[in-house]
């Protein structure tokens, strides 16, 4: 926990992209795509990622593709996105969700899917090693316990 908490700490703060300089409005348009699941998980397996990273893979792709040509994010600067994590254990006997987070810095500059993969896959597991996402769910909690 000591390492997840003090590898938490130790991340930059994120940088401001364009995108999120203007402040939310009804011109924001919320944008879904519902992935056949066996082909989604099939190109997973395929891509040796684990699905939520293949998810973010094709996230960090399409706004590399629409939203940095439009001027909407710099490629300079990553852009930061958490993503839920599931922090229970196998003996928890605890009923409930137990939900923590990891910050994950979307690489947005030019390069190939499978770079784009790699980046994200080094990122989201070596987060894992360090334990931020259970960090960062006793944080939440011992933050929900102030006054």
């Amino acid at each position: 926990m000591v390492l997840g908490v003090a590898s938490l700490a130790a991340h930059a703060p994120a940088r401001r992209q364009p995108l999120t300089q203007s402040p939310v409005s009804q011109r924001r348009v919320v944008v879904t795509w519902d992935a056949p699941r066996g082909d989604f998980l099939s190109a997973a397996r395929r891509l040796r990622v684990r699905p939520h990273e293949l998810a973010l893979g094709l996230m960090a792709e399409a706004l590399s593709r629409l939203l940095v040509p439009a001027g909407l994010v710099d490629t300079d600067v990553p852009l930061r996105v958490m993503v839920p994590t599931t922090v229970r254990g196998r003996g928890d006997r605890l009923l409930g969700n137990k939900t923590g987070a990891i910050g994950v810095d979307l690489p947005l500059e030019p390069m190939t899917l499978r770079s784009r993969l790699d980046k994200i896959t080094g990122a989201t597991r070596r987060s894992a090693r360090r334990h931020e996402p259970q960090a960062a769910y006793a944080v939440v909690r011992l933050a929900g316990r102030l006054p």
